[in-house]
C-alpha cells in the first residue's frame, strides 16, 4: 500500500532548490558564527550571551535545512516524481558511493594506524618505566638516596633514589612516563583545533597534570602538531570518531617491551 502524507494546512510551497540554497547558506552562516563564539574569550562582556544566540541560530537554521529537505522528499515522492529523481541521479549515486568508499577506507587505514602507534606507545613507555623501576630498585639496595637524615635541610645528593617513583642518575631526576598522559595530552593538541568546547580539547587535562607531560626533568619531547608536520582540516569538524580495528592485531611485537 502507497503511502499517504496528510497536510492539514492545505496546500504547501514547493521546495525548490533556491529555497533549499538559500536555507543552507543561512545554516552555514550560523555554524561559522557559532564556531567563532566557541572559540573566542569566555571572559569577555556579552560572551555569554552571544554564545547562546549563536547556538540557537545555528541549531534553529540546521532544523530548517531538514525539514526543507523532508518535505521535499515528500513532495516529490508524493508527486510520482521519486523515480525519475532516481534515474536522473544515478551518475551522482554512483560517484557517491565510489567515491566514499574510497574515503571510508582511508579512514579505516588511518584508525589502524593509530592504534599501532598507540600500542607502541604504551609498550615504550612500560619499557621505559620497567627500566625505571629495576634501577631504583638497584640504588635503594646500595643504599643510595638523594635525601638522607645525614644531610642538612635543602641539601640533597646527586645521586639516588627520589621521595617519589624516581632515581637521580647522570645529572637527571628520571620519573615514570604515563602513556595515557601523553595519550591524552595528543588527543588535546588535535582537538582543540575543533573548538575549545569539544569534549576530547580537554581530556585528561586535569588527570594529569603538565609536568608529567611536558617541561620533564628528563626532557622527554612531546611533538607538536606543526613538529610532526600533522594538517587539521578547515571547515567545520562534526566530532565523530571512526570504527576501530581489533587491537590484538595491531599489537608490536611481543619483543619490543624488552628492548
Amino acid at each position: 500500500m502507497a503511502r499517504k502524507y496528510v497536510n492539514p494546512a492545505g496546500s504547501v510551497t514547493p521546495v525548490t532548490d533556491q529555497l533549499l540554497d538559500e536555507a543552507r547558506i543561512r545554516a552555514d552562516a550560523a555554524a561559522a558564527r557559532l564556531r567563532e563564539a566557541e572559540h573566542a574569550d569566555p571572559a569577555r562582556p556579552g560572551w555569554d550571551a552571544e554564545y547562546e544566540a549563536a547556538t540557537a541560530a545555528a541549531r534553529s537554521t540546521s532544523r530548517r535545512v531538514e525539514a526543507l529537505e523532508r518535505l521535499r522528499a515528500a513532495q516529490v515522492e508524493r508527486g510520482g516524481k521519486r523515480e525519475a529523481a532516481v534515474k536522473a541521479a544515478a551518475g551522482d549515486l554512483k560517484s557517491l558511493a565510489s567515491g566514499l568508499a574510497v574515503t571510508r577506507d582511508t579512514v579505516a587505514a588511518a584508525a589502524a594506524a593509530h592504534l599501532k602507534s598507540l600500542a607502541a606507545l604504551a609498550a615504550a613507555a612500560e619499557a621505559h618505566n620497567a627500566r625505571l623501576a629495576q634501577g631504583r630498585a638497584r640504588l635503594a639496595g646500595l643504599g643510595l638516596r638523594v635525601r638522607d637524615e645525614l644531610l642538612d635541610e635543602g641539601q640533597e645528593h646527586a645521586e639516588g633514589v627520589l621521595d617519589g617513583p624516581g632515581l637521580r642518575a647522570g645529572g637527571t631526576d628520571w620519573t615514570p612516563v604515563p602513556a595515557a598522559g601523553v595519550a591524552a595530552h595528543a588527543l588535546r593538541l588535535v582537538f582543540a583545533g575543533f573548538g575549545p568546547l569539544h569534549p576530547l580539547a580537554q581530556v585528561g587535562k586535569y588527570a594529569w597534570r603538565s609536568f608529567e607531560v611536558e617541561g620533564r626533568p628528563d626532557e622527554l619531547r612531546v611533538p607538536s602538531l606543526k613538529d610532526v608536520g600533522a594538517v587539521l582540516p578547515p571547515g567545520p569538524r562534526p566530532a565523530v570518531m571512526p570504527d576501530r580495528p581489533s587491537i590484538r592485531d595491531l599489537m608490536p611485537p611481543a619483543g619490543l617491551a624488552g628492548r
